[in-house]
């Protein structure tokens, strides 16, 4: 004879006491039509019975969304519910975290406070800049529960793929208190900006559609940044730099526009928005060199470190083409409205 299970349909969750001596045995379900969730009995003891429950299959897993806010200049991430409450036992939020259902019940945030320069956001390149960061939920291990963090990178899938320094581009937000094979998953994308100097004080804009994201998300916007330069004075001349990371790779564009003040002392070097993850030292991308008016140079982006790159001018005067490293006069002595231009990316 099979086994019998029934459904039982109440107003209110089941309890410790819902066991065996009120009838219920192993495997009976039981909705909560009030609070619309559905429970198993995978134990049925006397005044200790276990109540499992279920996923709802009518429903999205994954129903949350992102909270950003400053406080006192300090940034806090939290998980909400979709209604923008915090989880609690009658209103969790499911997360399938690598093949597993994992449940959020109480509140959930993660705060970085200022007077740190967090994942280098503070630096020369992206200091006062909006830029994207990622929110991760990470399974605990240590804890068991689900943890809220916060990167720079899209990509990462175990605690292993970030860095446990706090001022790393790749740094994850509460590194420390997890073990490096604890899984993570990429829930959103959100914007916000942390100043320069000793105080690194975080501020967030006012948050729409594309700049707060409640979902898995793998890139970033269309970043601007500021590249340092080696023996090249801006002056008053312009400069547009923009980034975009999708997945590992990164993809740069600078165009600079020589003003009456800007000048080259030397071989001219940029730094990279990025740490670059290989050191081939191969040409990153073609560079525009433009004598404004009379003449297109071409050149090319040359790896030189891991944080630095090269310009250099083609130089097609023998029977195959070297690079020339530029300066004052080379490709062409350099004016007001002169241009260097290039697009490049590489591997984070």
């Amino acid at each position: 004879m099979a086994n019998r299970q029934y459904i039982y349909i109440k107003a209110t969750a089941p309890t410790v006491n819902d066991d065996t001596l009120d009838g219920y045995i192993i495997d009976d379900r039981w909705v909560d039509t009030t609070n619309d969730r559905t429970y198993q009995l995978i134990d049925s003891t006397a005044g200790a019975a276990i109540w499992l429950e279920l996923p709802q299959p009518n429903k999205p897993k994954d129903q949350y969304k992102l909270s950003v806010t400053v406080s006192a200049s300090d940034l806090i991430v939290a998980l909400k519910t979709l209604a923008g409450n915090d989880p609690s036992a009658t209103d969790k939020i499911y997360l399938n975290i690598n093949g597993t259902i994992r449940t959020v019940s109480a509140a959930t945030s993660i705060t970085l406070a200022d007077a740190t320069n967090w994942f280098n956001a503070g630096a020369v390149e992206l200091a006062t800049k909006e830029i994207d960061f990622f929110a991760y939920a990470v399974w605990d291990s240590n804890s068991s529960i689900v943890a809220l963090s916060v990167a720079r990178i899209p990509y990462g899938s175990l605690v292993s793929d970030f860095s446990a320094t706090t001022t790393n581009e790749k740094y994850l937000g509460n590194y420390a208190n997890f073990t490096a094979t604890d899984d993570v998953i990429n829930i959103g994308r959100f914007a916000a900006t942390l100043s320069a100097g000793a105080g690194y004080t975080w501020t967030v804009p006012t948050f729409t559609s594309l700049n707060l994201i409640h979902n898995p998300i793998y890139e970033t916007r269309m970043i601007n940044w500021v590249p340092a330069w080696t023996n090249l004075s801006v002056g008053n001349g312009t400069v547009t730099a923009t980034y975009q990371i999708i997945g590992k790779r990164l993809y740069a564009a600078i165009e600079l526009t020589f003003g009456s003040t800007t000048a080259i002392s030397g071989s001219v070097d940029i730094t990279f928005p990025f740490t670059r993850s290989t050191t081939l030292t191969t040409a990153l991308g073609q560079v525009l060199l433009q004598d404004t008016g009379t003449v297109n140079n071409l050149g090319d982006l040359r790896y030189i470190s891991s944080t630095i790159a090269r310009f250099f001018a083609r130089n097609a005067s023998g029977t195959y083409e070297t690079w020339s490293v530029l300066s004052s006069t080379v490709p062409h002595t350099w004016a007001t409205t002169d241009v260097i231009a290039t697009e490049y990316q590489y591997s984070l």
